[in-house]
């Protein structure tokens, strides 16, 4: 975990050690015990190559920090990624042990291996060793974390991540959205999603406030893109979240039930939509209703997050101005060039990343500094749900 984030939680712990930390309705955590819970795992934790397989909640997060303290790779899995992507990335990220919550999926990737309980914040967790043949990819020097892309053409891609630049962009996010101890964030998207990683765990943390995590099934959601609309306004009225972070097919849900008469949280004061093109209506839409509704863009190589409209500073069809790390250019075809604040490259290939870094989407800046997307420069796009298809 760098420095920044490890400090900023040993300062809240001793500041506002009972002021909440995480919950997921079945564990709470303190400041005070969170910071006991990560270091005890921290220092008894095996594996240098870390894959999570779990679904969201208090032990997700805890696993999460603490591999980050201890200096290994952490490697979030993908729920909604297929056995065989999954077993790619197993083999692709050289992968020394799982952990895991759903011993039935483990057992469809690897029949052979049996697992080892262990114990997270009062839960217990399948801990699977995985046997090293042969030379492992190699990694970027600095690497924290590896964060899959949705795989638009079938196999996804390893990006390597450093927790200096997890923390920086987290900080940004703070800044941006003034986020404080009142704040409670709900994570509606997996924690194996960078965005929610960062938004929905690591943000909150910084700033002293509870990070929700619930199982997305408390939620109503099922899968890639199933969702029980009862269930999904259920929670939001019992978390009373003051942010949270949708992807569009989300957000029309909301607006959809908030039409029919479904209560909203009463303190809801920042969501920020990402993930995919979001029109014009979409966000009126919201707004009308009272959510209050934000694009941004982002991607993974530069930390999930590059620019976002906010409160007093936003523009209408843009996708707001670049976080104040970020230099974002574009360049004589409309391509959207990012420098600063980057990815260290990408898993089992030797050269860094490139900077300027092209992202292959096109947009142009207005007089005032806000985005605006055009399109892609290939014909992969994103869906509503988030998840990269490829026509082909």
């Amino acid at each position: 975990m760098g420095l920044s984030l490890r400090n900023r939680l040993e300062q809240h712990a001793d500041r506002a050690p009972d002021r909440i930390a995480l919950s997921d309705g079945a564990i709470q955590l303190d400041y005070q015990s969170l910071r006991r819970e990560v270091d005890r795992l921290a220092a008894t934790l095996l594996g240098q190559r870390v894959g999570l397989l779990l679904d969201n909640g208090v032990p997700w997060a805890c696993l999460d920090l603490a591999l980050l303290q201890r200096g290994s790779v952490c490697v979030p899995m993908p729920d909604f990624f297929t056995n065989a992507q999954l077993r790619h990335l197993i083999d692709d990220a050289g992968l020394d042990l799982v952990l895991c919550d759903r011993p039935a999926r483990m057992a469809a990737l690897h029949p052979e291996l049996s697992g080892s309980r262990i114990t997270v914040a009062g839960q217990e967790v399948w801990a699977y060793a995985l046997p090293q043949g042969g030379a492992r990819p190699g990694l970027p020097e600095r690497t924290a974390k590896i964060t899959y892309t949705s795989g638009s053409t079938g196999q996804p891609k390893g990006v390597c991540l450093s927790a200096e630049h997890l923390v920086a962009v987290s900080h940004a996010l703070c800044q941006a959205v003034a986020a404080g101890p009142g704040d409670r964030s709900l994570a509606l998207l997996p924690l194996s999603t960078l965005l929610e990683n960062l938004v929905g765990l690591y943000a909150p943390l910084l700033a002293g406030a509870h990070a929700q995590l619930p199982k997305l099934e408390r939620c109503g959601l099922f899968g890639s893109s199933g969702l029980m609309i009862e269930r999904l306004f259920a929670a939001l009225v019992a978390y009373d979240p003051t942010t949270l972070v949708l992807v569009p097919q989300l957000l029309k849900a909301i607006i959809a039930g908030a039409a029919a008469g479904l209560p909203l949280p009463a303190q809801l004061r920042y969501v920020a939509v990402g993930g995919a093109p979001v029109s014009n209506a979409l966000i009126d839409k919201a707004r009308a209703l009272g959510v209050p509704a934000y694009q941004g863009y982002g991607l993974s190589e530069a930390g999930s997050v590059v620019s976002l409209n906010l409160p007093g500073a936003e523009r209408p069809g843009s996708v707001g101005r670049p976080l104040p790390q970020r230099r974002v250019e574009i360049a004589a075809d409309g391509e959207i060039l990012i420098s600063d604040s980057l990815f260290l490259g990408y898993l089992g290939q030797p050269e860094t990343a490139r900077e300027p870094y092209p992202t292959g989407d096109l947009g142009h800046f207005d007089q005032d500094g806000y985005l605006y997307l055009k399109g892609r420069k290939k014909t992969v796009y994103s869906t509503a749900f988030g998840r990269n298809v490829a026509p082909e």
